[in-house]
């Protein structure tokens, strides 16, 4: 499993752990759950949005190497 894929997942299970703990336990205030909430919303996005540009270029490039397009 590559590095951006384990941290993905864990920033997922990091949102999951938060969500029941904040269902059970209300941890934090609304208003700060919902900025935790956000935050590891976005951080998960960035992640996987590098990952897919990251493995497209590696992609691309070793297309390009092989000379497949020409």
């Amino acid at each position: 499993m590559s590095a951006p894929i384990a941290l993905g997942f864990g920033l997922f299970l990091a949102g999951v752990l938060l969500g029941l703990a904040q269902l059970w336990f209300q941890v934090w205030t609304p208003e700060t759950f919902l900025k935790i909430a956000i935050t590891d919303g976005a951080l998960l996005a960035i992640v996987l949005v590098w990952n897919f540009v990251v493995r497209e270029k590696r992609d691309f490039d070793r297309i390009r190497k092989d000379d497949r397009l020409r």
